[in-house]
Protein backbone atom coordinates (compact mmCIF):
# COMPACT_ATOMS: atom_id res chain seq x y z
CA UNK A 1 0.00 0.00 0.00
CA UNK A 2 1.32 3.25 -0.99
CA UNK A 3 1.63 6.31 1.39
CA UNK A 4 -0.23 9.85 0.43
CA UNK A 5 -2.93 7.59 -1.62
CA UNK A 6 -5.76 10.15 -2.41
CA UNK A 7 -8.51 7.45 -2.47
CA UNK A 8 -11.38 10.27 -3.43
CA UNK A 9 -11.71 13.86 -5.26
CA UNK A 10 -14.85 15.12 -6.00
CA UNK A 11 -14.54 18.60 -7.73
CA UNK A 12 -16.07 21.96 -5.65
CA UNK A 13 -18.97 24.30 -6.81
CA UNK A 14 -18.10 26.49 -9.36
CA UNK A 15 -17.68 30.25 -8.66
CA UNK A 16 -18.30 31.87 -12.05
CA UNK A 17 -20.62 31.67 -15.07
CA UNK A 18 -21.12 29.48 -18.05
CA UNK A 19 -20.89 26.66 -16.22
CA UNK A 20 -21.69 23.00 -18.50
CA UNK A 21 -23.72 21.48 -15.41
CA UNK A 22 -24.50 18.41 -17.59
CA UNK A 23 -20.72 18.03 -18.54
CA UNK A 24 -20.04 18.32 -14.67
CA UNK A 25 -22.58 15.88 -13.57
CA UNK A 26 -21.04 13.10 -15.60
CA UNK A 27 -17.27 13.73 -14.59
CA UNK A 28 -19.03 13.63 -11.06
CA UNK A 29 -20.38 10.23 -11.56
CA UNK A 30 -17.63 8.68 -13.69
CA UNK A 31 -15.23 9.59 -11.01
CA UNK A 32 -17.06 8.71 -8.15
CA UNK A 33 -17.37 5.12 -9.72
CA UNK A 34 -14.08 5.20 -10.88
CA UNK A 35 -12.47 6.13 -7.41
CA UNK A 36 -14.49 3.54 -5.73
CA UNK A 37 -12.94 1.07 -7.85
CA UNK A 38 -9.43 2.13 -6.61
CA UNK A 39 -9.94 2.14 -3.68
CA UNK A 40 -11.13 -1.43 -3.67
CA UNK A 41 -7.93 -2.34 -4.88
CA UNK A 42 -5.70 -1.16 -2.03
CA UNK A 43 -7.18 -3.72 0.47
CA UNK A 44 -8.69 -6.80 -0.44
CA UNK A 45 -11.78 -7.31 0.38
CA UNK A 46 -10.75 -9.99 3.39
CA UNK A 47 -7.37 -7.81 4.45
CA UNK A 48 -7.90 -5.99 7.74
CA UNK A 49 -6.39 -3.06 8.76
CA UNK A 50 -6.08 -1.15 12.07
CA UNK A 51 -6.73 2.96 12.06
CA UNK A 52 -4.08 4.32 14.34
CA UNK A 53 -5.52 8.00 13.85
CA UNK A 54 -7.87 10.15 12.16
CA UNK A 55 -7.52 14.10 11.29
CA UNK A 56 -10.47 15.71 9.45
CA UNK A 57 -9.16 19.21 7.51
CA UNK A 58 -11.36 21.28 5.75
CA UNK A 59 -14.42 21.65 7.75
CA UNK A 60 -15.85 24.94 9.00
CA UNK A 61 -19.34 24.20 10.09
CA UNK A 62 -19.12 20.58 10.84
CA UNK A 63 -16.86 19.45 13.43
CA UNK A 64 -13.92 16.44 13.29
CA UNK A 65 -16.14 14.48 14.97
CA UNK A 66 -19.29 14.89 12.64
CA UNK A 67 -17.30 14.35 9.71
CA UNK A 68 -15.63 10.94 11.56
CA UNK A 69 -19.17 9.82 12.79
CA UNK A 70 -20.73 10.64 8.86
CA UNK A 71 -18.03 8.10 7.57
CA UNK A 72 -18.30 5.94 10.51
CA UNK A 73 -14.44 5.76 10.59
CA UNK A 74 -12.95 6.11 13.77
CA UNK A 75 -9.44 5.96 15.43
CA UNK A 76 -8.32 2.05 16.48
CA UNK A 77 -11.28 0.48 14.44
CA UNK A 78 -10.33 -2.24 11.91
CA UNK A 79 -11.09 -2.05 8.73
CA UNK A 80 -11.31 -3.44 5.46
CA UNK A 81 -11.41 -2.64 1.85
CA UNK A 82 -15.50 -1.97 1.13
CA UNK A 83 -15.68 0.10 4.26
CA UNK A 84 -13.66 2.90 2.79
CA UNK A 85 -15.82 2.85 -0.21
CA UNK A 86 -18.88 2.96 2.36
CA UNK A 87 -17.67 5.98 4.34
CA UNK A 88 -16.90 7.70 0.98
CA UNK A 89 -20.84 7.19 0.16
CA UNK A 90 -21.78 8.17 3.18
CA UNK A 91 -19.69 11.47 3.33
CA UNK A 92 -21.22 12.13 -0.42
CA UNK A 93 -25.25 11.17 0.34
CA UNK A 94 -25.22 14.13 2.88
CA UNK A 95 -24.71 16.70 -0.16
CA UNK A 96 -23.04 18.81 1.95
CA UNK A 97 -19.69 18.50 0.05
CA UNK A 98 -18.08 19.58 -3.13
CA UNK A 99 -15.02 18.07 -2.35
CA UNK A 100 -13.81 14.97 -0.74
CA UNK A 101 -10.70 13.50 -0.29
CA UNK A 102 -9.79 10.50 2.07
CA UNK A 103 -5.97 10.13 1.98
CA UNK A 104 -3.24 7.57 3.87
CA UNK A 105 -0.48 10.11 5.82
CA UNK A 106 1.63 7.10 7.05
CA UNK A 107 1.58 3.77 7.30
CA UNK A 108 3.36 1.41 10.05
CA UNK A 109 2.92 -2.71 11.18
CA UNK A 110 0.51 -1.43 12.95
CA UNK A 111 -1.70 0.05 10.95
CA UNK A 112 -2.69 3.47 8.85
CA UNK A 113 -3.07 7.49 10.30
CA UNK A 114 -6.38 8.99 7.84
CA UNK A 115 -6.58 12.21 6.70
CA UNK A 116 -10.01 13.23 5.70
CA UNK A 117 -10.01 16.44 3.60
CA UNK A 118 -13.42 18.51 2.79
CA UNK A 119 -14.68 21.10 1.57
CA UNK A 120 -18.05 21.95 3.16
CA UNK A 121 -21.42 23.68 0.30
CA UNK A 122 -22.01 27.12 1.41
CA UNK A 123 -25.54 27.83 2.35
CA UNK A 124 -28.06 29.36 -0.24
CA UNK A 125 -28.25 33.61 0.28
CA UNK A 126 -30.73 35.16 -2.06
CA UNK A 127 -32.63 33.24 -5.09
CA UNK A 128 -32.55 35.55 -8.61
CA UNK A 129 -33.56 35.48 -11.94
CA UNK A 130 -32.56 37.49 -15.03
CA UNK A 131 -33.85 37.16 -18.61
CA UNK A 132 -37.29 35.39 -17.27
CA UNK A 133 -40.36 37.06 -19.36
CA UNK A 134 -42.43 33.74 -20.32
CA UNK A 135 -42.22 32.33 -16.79
CA UNK A 136 -42.83 34.78 -13.42
CA UNK A 137 -40.25 34.68 -10.89
CA UNK A 138 -43.32 33.77 -8.53
CA UNK A 139 -44.04 30.58 -10.60
CA UNK A 140 -40.15 30.05 -10.46
CA UNK A 141 -39.44 30.02 -6.94
CA UNK A 142 -42.32 28.16 -6.00
CA UNK A 143 -41.47 25.34 -8.77
CA UNK A 144 -37.60 24.99 -7.74
CA UNK A 145 -38.46 25.06 -4.65
CA UNK A 146 -34.92 26.79 -3.77
CA UNK A 147 -34.24 27.74 0.11
CA UNK A 148 -32.96 30.12 1.95
CA UNK A 149 -30.04 28.33 4.43
CA UNK A 150 -29.84 25.38 2.45
CA UNK A 151 -27.36 23.44 0.97
CA UNK A 152 -26.08 24.70 -2.47
CA UNK A 153 -24.38 21.23 -4.01
CA UNK A 154 -23.49 21.56 -7.13
CA UNK A 155 -26.22 18.38 -8.05
CA UNK A 156 -29.12 21.07 -6.62
CA UNK A 157 -27.81 23.76 -8.94
CA UNK A 158 -27.64 21.15 -11.42
CA UNK A 159 -31.53 20.18 -10.61
CA UNK A 160 -32.83 23.50 -10.55
CA UNK A 161 -31.09 24.40 -14.01
CA UNK A 162 -33.25 20.74 -15.58
CA UNK A 163 -36.50 22.23 -13.56
CA UNK A 164 -35.92 25.34 -15.22
CA UNK A 165 -35.85 23.61 -18.81
CA UNK A 166 -38.83 21.59 -18.44
CA UNK A 167 -40.89 24.12 -17.08
CA UNK A 168 -40.34 26.19 -20.25
CA UNK A 169 -40.61 22.75 -22.39
CA UNK A 170 -44.28 22.66 -21.17
CA UNK A 171 -44.81 26.15 -23.27
CA UNK A 172 -43.08 24.71 -26.14
CA UNK A 173 -39.81 26.67 -25.94
CA UNK A 174 -37.04 24.61 -26.37
CA UNK A 175 -33.87 26.24 -26.74
CA UNK A 176 -33.86 27.77 -23.39
CA UNK A 177 -29.90 28.24 -22.12
CA UNK A 178 -29.05 29.17 -19.07
CA UNK A 179 -26.36 30.36 -16.86
CA UNK A 180 -25.30 30.71 -13.20
CA UNK A 181 -23.52 34.22 -11.49
CA UNK A 182 -22.68 33.67 -8.02
CA UNK A 183 -21.61 36.38 -5.29
CA UNK A 184 -21.35 36.35 -1.21
CA UNK A 185 -24.23 36.03 0.38
CA UNK A 186 -25.12 38.50 3.49
CA UNK A 187 -24.67 35.73 6.17
CA UNK A 188 -21.08 33.91 6.91
CA UNK A 189 -20.35 30.36 4.54
CA UNK A 190 -23.40 31.52 2.48
CA UNK A 191 -23.59 32.76 -1.28
CA UNK A 192 -26.40 34.10 -3.38
CA UNK A 193 -27.15 32.09 -6.89
CA UNK A 194 -28.40 34.27 -9.95
CA UNK A 195 -29.91 32.04 -13.27
CA UNK A 196 -29.55 33.70 -16.06
CA UNK A 197 -32.43 32.80 -18.89
CA UNK A 198 -32.27 33.12 -22.56
CA UNK A 199 -35.70 31.88 -23.33
CA UNK A 200 -35.33 31.46 -27.34
CA UNK A 201 -38.00 31.71 -29.28
CA UNK A 202 -41.00 29.05 -29.21
CA UNK A 203 -40.62 25.61 -30.70
CA UNK A 204 -43.73 25.23 -33.37
CA UNK A 205 -44.76 21.87 -35.29
CA UNK A 206 -42.68 22.33 -38.60
CA UNK A 207 -43.76 18.83 -40.47
CA UNK A 208 -46.80 16.24 -39.40
CA UNK A 209 -45.80 12.65 -41.07
CA UNK A 210 -48.38 9.65 -41.31
CA UNK A 211 -46.63 6.08 -41.80
CA UNK A 212 -49.15 3.21 -43.21
CA UNK A 213 -51.55 5.36 -45.52
CA UNK A 214 -51.84 4.60 -48.74
CA UNK A 215 -55.19 5.57 -49.41
CA UNK A 216 -55.00 9.40 -48.40
CA UNK A 217 -52.10 11.54 -48.66
CA UNK A 218 -50.18 13.10 -45.50
CA UNK A 219 -51.47 16.62 -46.09
CA UNK A 220 -55.48 15.47 -46.62
CA UNK A 221 -55.14 14.06 -43.06
CA UNK A 222 -53.18 16.45 -41.48
CA UNK A 223 -56.02 18.73 -42.31
CA UNK A 224 -58.17 16.83 -40.62
CA UNK A 225 -56.71 17.77 -37.40
CA UNK A 226 -58.75 20.93 -35.35
CA UNK A 227 -56.01 21.31 -32.89
CA UNK A 228 -52.21 20.48 -33.72
CA UNK A 229 -51.21 22.20 -37.33
CA UNK A 230 -48.19 22.87 -38.66
CA UNK A 231 -46.62 26.12 -39.13
CA UNK A 232 -47.24 27.28 -43.11
CA UNK A 233 -45.42 30.17 -44.37
CA UNK A 234 -49.43 31.57 -45.54
CA UNK A 235 -50.42 31.26 -41.78
CA UNK A 236 -47.57 31.67 -39.40
CA UNK A 237 -50.05 31.53 -36.79
CA UNK A 238 -50.09 27.67 -36.63
CA UNK A 239 -47.93 25.37 -34.97
CA UNK A 240 -48.47 25.56 -31.20
CA UNK A 241 -47.72 22.07 -29.90
CA UNK A 242 -51.21 21.16 -27.52
CA UNK A 243 -50.40 17.91 -26.11
CA UNK A 244 -53.64 18.04 -24.01
CA UNK A 245 -55.60 18.11 -27.30
CA UNK A 246 -53.78 15.60 -29.34
CA UNK A 247 -56.27 12.70 -28.46
CA UNK A 248 -59.12 14.51 -29.39
CA UNK A 249 -56.99 14.84 -33.23
CA UNK A 250 -56.41 11.70 -33.11
CA UNK A 251 -59.89 10.60 -32.46
CA UNK A 252 -60.70 12.84 -35.68
CA UNK A 253 -58.43 10.86 -37.53
CA UNK A 254 -60.17 7.61 -36.11
CA UNK A 255 -63.93 8.75 -36.55
CA UNK A 256 -62.75 10.02 -40.28
CA UNK A 257 -61.17 6.30 -41.28
CA UNK A 258 -64.11 4.61 -39.47
CA UNK A 259 -67.04 6.93 -41.84
CA UNK A 260 -65.05 6.15 -45.51
CA UNK A 261 -65.81 2.41 -44.39
CA UNK A 262 -61.79 1.45 -42.92
CA UNK A 263 -63.79 0.26 -39.57
CA UNK A 264 -60.23 -1.64 -38.53
CA UNK A 265 -58.20 1.39 -38.71
CA UNK A 266 -56.42 2.22 -35.91
CA UNK A 267 -53.12 4.47 -34.87
CA UNK A 268 -50.32 1.80 -33.70
CA UNK A 269 -48.36 5.05 -32.17
CA UNK A 270 -46.95 8.45 -32.41
CA UNK A 271 -43.48 9.84 -31.91
CA UNK A 272 -42.81 13.28 -31.56
CA UNK A 273 -39.49 14.68 -31.44
CA UNK A 274 -37.46 18.14 -32.58
CA UNK A 275 -36.28 18.54 -35.59
CA UNK A 276 -32.57 18.42 -36.19
CA UNK A 277 -31.63 22.20 -35.77
CA UNK A 278 -33.69 21.81 -32.62
CA UNK A 279 -36.13 24.67 -33.78
CA UNK A 280 -39.46 22.59 -34.88
CA UNK A 281 -41.40 19.85 -33.94
CA UNK A 282 -42.26 16.94 -36.10
CA UNK A 283 -44.73 14.37 -35.57
CA UNK A 284 -45.13 11.16 -36.72
CA UNK A 285 -48.11 8.57 -36.56
CA UNK A 286 -47.83 5.24 -37.36
CA UNK A 287 -51.26 4.10 -38.36
CA UNK A 288 -52.94 0.60 -40.11
CA UNK A 289 -55.71 1.88 -42.69
CA UNK A 290 -57.11 -1.99 -43.16
CA UNK A 291 -59.77 -2.45 -46.05
CA UNK A 292 -62.61 -0.84 -46.57
CA UNK A 293 -65.77 -2.66 -45.94
CA UNK A 294 -68.55 -3.37 -47.75
CA UNK A 295 -72.03 -4.66 -46.51
CA UNK A 296 -72.71 -7.97 -47.57
CA UNK A 297 -75.90 -9.54 -45.60
CA UNK A 298 -78.08 -7.93 -42.71
CA UNK A 299 -80.06 -10.67 -40.77
CA UNK A 300 -82.49 -9.95 -37.85
CA UNK A 301 -83.13 -12.35 -34.65
CA UNK A 302 -85.65 -11.56 -31.80
CA UNK A 303 -87.99 -9.75 -33.91
CA UNK A 304 -91.54 -10.57 -33.48
CA UNK A 305 -93.34 -7.03 -33.87
CA UNK A 306 -91.51 -5.76 -36.94
CA UNK A 307 -90.46 -7.95 -39.85
CA UNK A 308 -87.08 -8.55 -41.59
CA UNK A 309 -87.54 -6.58 -44.28
CA UNK A 310 -89.55 -3.57 -42.83
CA UNK A 311 -86.24 -3.16 -40.02
CA UNK A 312 -83.65 -3.48 -42.91
CA UNK A 313 -86.23 -0.73 -44.86
CA UNK A 314 -86.15 1.74 -42.18
CA UNK A 315 -82.13 1.22 -41.68
CA UNK A 316 -81.44 2.70 -44.62
CA UNK A 317 -78.48 0.19 -45.90
CA UNK A 318 -78.42 -2.28 -48.92
CA UNK A 319 -76.06 -5.24 -49.79
CA UNK A 320 -72.93 -3.40 -51.73
CA UNK A 321 -72.88 -0.18 -49.28
CA UNK A 322 -69.91 1.12 -47.65
CA UNK A 323 -70.04 1.05 -43.97
CA UNK A 324 -70.06 4.41 -42.53
CA UNK A 325 -70.00 3.96 -38.81
CA UNK A 326 -71.67 7.26 -37.76
CA UNK A 327 -74.65 6.74 -40.27
CA UNK A 328 -74.92 3.23 -39.03
CA UNK A 329 -75.36 4.03 -35.66
CA UNK A 330 -77.44 6.41 -36.36
CA UNK A 331 -80.04 4.61 -39.04
CA UNK A 332 -80.17 2.19 -36.14
CA UNK A 333 -80.95 4.80 -32.99
CA UNK A 334 -83.12 7.34 -34.82
CA UNK A 335 -84.68 4.55 -37.70
CA UNK A 336 -85.27 1.24 -36.24
CA UNK A 337 -84.95 1.84 -32.45
CA UNK A 338 -88.17 4.15 -32.39
CA UNK A 339 -90.35 1.80 -34.04
CA UNK A 340 -90.06 0.21 -30.64
CA UNK A 341 -89.58 2.96 -28.02
CA UNK A 342 -92.46 4.91 -29.30
CA UNK A 343 -95.02 2.51 -29.04
CA UNK A 344 -94.11 1.52 -25.42
CA UNK A 345 -91.36 -0.84 -25.65
CA UNK A 346 -88.97 1.40 -23.39
CA UNK A 347 -86.63 -1.78 -22.64
CA UNK A 348 -86.48 -2.25 -26.27
CA UNK A 349 -82.47 -3.40 -26.82
CA UNK A 350 -80.61 -3.92 -30.73
CA UNK A 351 -77.28 -5.27 -30.63
CA UNK A 352 -75.59 -5.61 -33.88
CA UNK A 353 -73.26 -7.75 -34.37
CA UNK A 354 -70.12 -7.87 -36.85
CA UNK A 355 -68.45 -10.81 -39.19
CA UNK A 356 -65.80 -9.69 -41.38
CA UNK A 357 -66.27 -11.59 -44.17
CA UNK A 358 -63.15 -12.47 -46.98
CA UNK A 359 -61.35 -9.59 -47.36
CA UNK A 360 -63.43 -6.06 -47.34
CA UNK A 361 -67.03 -7.71 -46.75
CA UNK A 362 -69.35 -7.72 -43.30
CA UNK A 363 -72.35 -9.32 -42.28
CA UNK A 364 -73.95 -7.30 -39.58
CA UNK A 365 -76.53 -9.67 -37.64
CA UNK A 366 -79.03 -8.09 -35.61
CA UNK A 367 -79.77 -9.26 -32.00
CA UNK A 368 -83.27 -7.22 -31.23
CA UNK A 369 -84.75 -7.69 -27.33
CA UNK A 370 -88.08 -6.09 -27.25
CA UNK A 371 -89.27 -6.88 -24.27
CA UNK A 372 -92.57 -5.86 -22.52
CA UNK A 373 -94.81 -3.03 -23.28
CA UNK A 374 -94.22 -0.02 -20.48
CA UNK A 375 -96.68 2.15 -19.11
CA UNK A 376 -95.94 5.93 -17.48
CA UNK A 377 -96.83 5.48 -13.70
CA UNK A 378 -95.57 9.03 -12.27
CA UNK A 379 -94.58 12.18 -13.45
CA UNK A 380 -92.11 14.32 -10.56
CA UNK A 381 -91.20 17.73 -11.56
CA UNK A 382 -88.10 18.76 -9.25
CA UNK A 383 -86.32 22.20 -8.57
CA UNK A 384 -89.09 24.40 -9.72
CA UNK A 385 -88.74 26.79 -6.53
CA UNK A 386 -90.82 29.84 -8.14
CA UNK A 387 -92.55 28.38 -11.45
CA UNK A 388 -95.84 26.45 -10.28
CA UNK A 389 -96.11 23.24 -11.25
CA UNK A 390 -99.05 23.45 -13.23
CA UNK A 391 -97.66 25.83 -15.87
CA UNK A 392 -94.62 22.79 -16.29
CA UNK A 393 -97.39 20.46 -16.33
CA UNK A 394 -99.37 21.88 -19.33
CA UNK A 395 -96.75 21.36 -21.42
CA UNK A 396 -95.75 17.94 -21.26
CA UNK A 397 -96.82 15.52 -24.02
CA UNK A 398 -97.20 12.47 -21.97
CA UNK A 399 -98.89 11.45 -19.31
CA UNK A 400 -99.64 9.02 -16.60
CA UNK A 401 -101.17 5.42 -18.07
CA UNK A 402 -99.85 6.33 -21.49
CA UNK A 403 -97.84 4.17 -22.91
CA UNK A 404 -94.12 5.25 -23.05
CA UNK A 405 -93.04 6.86 -25.76
CA UNK A 406 -89.89 8.31 -26.33
CA UNK A 407 -90.97 10.79 -29.24
CA UNK A 408 -93.51 12.74 -26.72
CA UNK A 409 -91.10 12.94 -23.89
CA UNK A 410 -88.58 14.57 -25.72
CA UNK A 411 -91.22 16.76 -27.49
CA UNK A 412 -91.90 17.37 -23.59
CA UNK A 413 -88.56 18.13 -22.79
CA UNK A 414 -88.51 20.81 -25.74
CA UNK A 415 -91.65 22.49 -25.21
CA UNK A 416 -90.63 23.27 -21.39
CA UNK A 417 -87.33 24.69 -22.07
CA UNK A 418 -89.06 27.28 -24.72
CA UNK A 419 -90.62 28.45 -21.92
CA UNK A 420 -87.36 30.37 -21.56
CA UNK A 421 -87.59 29.90 -17.23
CA UNK A 422 -85.31 27.52 -17.19
CA UNK A 423 -81.21 27.17 -17.70
CA UNK A 424 -81.34 23.47 -18.39
CA UNK A 425 -84.60 20.66 -18.03
CA UNK A 426 -83.03 17.11 -17.21
CA UNK A 427 -85.72 14.34 -18.29
CA UNK A 428 -85.14 10.85 -16.51
CA UNK A 429 -86.55 7.76 -16.74
CA UNK A 430 -86.72 5.64 -13.54
CA UNK A 431 -87.91 1.99 -13.86
CA UNK A 432 -90.48 0.64 -11.47
CA UNK A 433 -91.09 -2.54 -12.51
CA UNK A 434 -91.32 -4.62 -15.34
CA UNK A 435 -94.28 -3.01 -17.12
CA UNK A 436 -94.23 0.85 -15.40
CA UNK A 437 -91.83 3.42 -15.66
CA UNK A 438 -91.82 6.66 -13.84
CA UNK A 439 -90.80 10.26 -15.64
CA UNK A 440 -88.93 12.56 -13.77
CA UNK A 441 -88.44 16.40 -15.18
CA UNK A 442 -85.39 18.47 -13.04
CA UNK A 443 -85.75 21.86 -13.86
CA UNK A 444 -82.88 24.36 -13.06
CA UNK A 445 -84.23 27.79 -13.09
CA UNK A 446 -82.69 31.28 -14.38
CA UNK A 447 -82.17 34.02 -12.18
CA UNK A 448 -84.97 36.28 -12.06
CA UNK A 449 -85.12 40.26 -12.12
CA UNK A 450 -84.45 42.61 -8.82
CA UNK A 451 -86.34 45.54 -8.40
CA UNK A 452 -85.01 48.51 -6.11
CA UNK A 453 -86.71 51.18 -4.59
CA UNK A 454 -85.51 54.15 -2.58
CA UNK A 455 -86.96 58.05 -1.23
CA UNK A 456 -85.25 60.29 0.71
CA UNK A 457 -85.77 64.49 1.94
CA UNK A 458 -82.86 67.02 2.39
CA UNK A 459 -83.72 70.75 2.75
CA UNK A 460 -81.98 71.99 -0.20
CA UNK A 461 -83.33 69.30 -3.03
CA UNK A 462 -86.41 68.18 -0.96
CA UNK A 463 -87.66 65.09 -1.78
CA UNK A 464 -84.84 62.45 -3.53
CA UNK A 465 -85.44 59.37 -4.55
CA UNK A 466 -85.38 56.49 -7.33
CA UNK A 467 -86.05 53.01 -8.63
CA UNK A 468 -84.73 50.67 -11.00
CA UNK A 469 -84.86 46.83 -12.15
CA UNK A 470 -82.20 44.80 -12.78
CA UNK A 471 -82.42 42.34 -15.17
CA UNK A 472 -80.38 38.82 -14.98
Amino acid sequence: MNSNCQLLIINGIPQKAGVNYKIIFLKLIVNYFLIVCISANLFSQSDEIRIMDITVEGNQRLTAQDVQRNARLYKGMTIKGPEIQQAIKRLWNLKRFGNIQIMIDDETDEGIYLRIVVEENPTLGEVEFEGNKKKSTRTLNEELELNTGQILSEYAVFEAMEKIKSLYAEKNYHSVSIDTVYSPGEKEFSQNLKFIIKEGKKTKIKKIVFEGNEIFSDNKLAGIFKENKAKKWYAPWRGAWKEDLLQSDKDLLSSFYKNKGYRDFYILDHNIQLTENGKGYEIVFNMYEGPQYKIRNLTWEGNYIHKDQELSSRLGFEKGDVYIQDNFQMALSERVSPLYTDAGYFYFQVNPIYTPVGVDSLDIHFDVVENQIVHVRKIHIKGNEKTHENVIRRELRVYPGDLFSRKKLMDSYRDIFMLNFFENVIPDVIPVSEDEIDIQLEVFEKSTGQANFSMGYNGVYGFTGGGGFEFP
